[in-house]
């Protein structure tokens, strides 16, 4: 499940609202008190949402495309449904779709009985463009803090590597993906060439490369040989839950990514009051400093960012922005059950 998602259903649990969790990549079972119910294929998780429908006033989906036939059988049932869109991608795969999943998901819409939070204004338009009504549609981007207490895990080599160094660059993707122009998505290749204009300057700059799916091949590491950072940089391929403690040991995240939708990391850093240096191919939270994809804009804003001033922590309660749109979903029993949590 997503971090996201997880946070999400914490802090509904923890205002004693009953709340499961369908997921494909978990097993069943209790994660910090969160129910998670595995489900693998869309049979399945149709089949667990409706045996859940006795329990459940709201469904909340993070996906628009895998669970068309699980949103048709509850709107048949006459369920409220909110969906979160987070890919900026959705235009595409709403043209590339066969003729009947579009129509599918234009009777969806005209159905008028699911709420849709959009990550960020570009979504908003997109789905404006796709005949969702603006009043259906709030702009929430899908950050919340943490608020379980997590434990240090940020491996000791990781740590070593930054006590070595002045200041150090986080750079994060899931993985080394590609457009079809054969543009690096989240940019490693222009974090190295940043870097190795950096190291030239100053060399108590060090670098992080988290890629967590632990598959960087040999992209990365040939890159590096040709920019003469390869024992300069550090690579870690392996997930790092504590991504707050992590952030709060190093003095800027660089986010170089081609394209994006709305980082979770970047609001992540942000609430921890780290410097973020993105490129400006999507709008930016307030706070990110955005630049061109030039390598000697990413430069200057770098050092400048680590020469000034330290950040202040930024604080936004989405959480409660999400309550207000399962309120307006239609259905009385969360509404009351939040009302009386607020009395007590």
């Amino acid at each position: 499940m997503s971090v996201h998602v997880y946070r999400l259903a914490h802090r509904l649990s923890a205002l004693g609202i009953e709340c499961y969790i369908i997921s494909s990549c978990n097993p069943t079972g209790i994660i910090d008190g969160v129910e998670v119910v595995h489900a693998q294929s869309k049979f399945a998780v149709a089949f667990q949402c409706i045996k859940l429908l006795p329990k459940m006033p709201v469904y909340h989906f993070h996906t628009m495309w895998n669970n068309g036939i699980c949103k048709f059988l509850l709107k048949l049932f006459r369920q409220r449904i909110v969906s979160t869109i987070h890919d900026t991608m959705l235009l595409d795969k709403h043209i590339a779709a066969t003729f009947k999943r579009r129509l599918l998901s234009r009777f969806l819409i005209w159905q008028r009985s699911e709420k849709y939070i959009a990550v960020n204004k570009n979504v908003q338009i997109i789905l404006e463009g796709m005949g969702v009504p603006l009043r259906d549609v709030s702009v929430i981007p899908a950050f919340l803090t943490e608020t379980c207490q997590l434990v240090d895990d940020v491996p000791v080599s990781v740590k070593e590597y930054i006590e070595k160094h002045e200041s150090v660059i986080l750079v994060y993707g899931w993985k080394v993906s590609f457009e079809e122009n054969g543009s690096d998505i989240y940019g490693f290749h222009t974090a190295l060439e940043v870097y190795a204009e950096l190291v030239k300057k100053q060399s108590s700059i060090g670098m992080i490369l988290l890629i967590p799916s632990g598959d960087p091949d040999k992209y990365i590491e040939n890159f590096a040989k040709t920019m003469i950072v390869d024992d300069k940089y550090y690579l870690h391929t392996e997930p790092i839950r504590n991504m707050g403690k992590l952030l709060s040991l190093t003095s800027v995240y660089f986010r170089p990514s081609t394209t994006d939708g709305d980082s979770i990391l970047i609001r992540e850093a942000l609430a921890a009051g780290v410097t973020v240096v993105a490129s400006n191919v999507v709008e930016r939270p307030v706070g990110v400093v955005e630049v061109d994809s030039k390598i000697s804009s990413f430069v200057g804003a770098i050092e400048e960012s680590i020469n000034g001033e330290e950040q202040k922590p930024l604080e936004e309660n989405y959480f409660d922005k999400i309550i207000e749109v399962y309120y307006t979903s239609g259905k009385n029993r969360i509404s009351s059950r939040l009302a009386q949590k607020e009395e007590v």
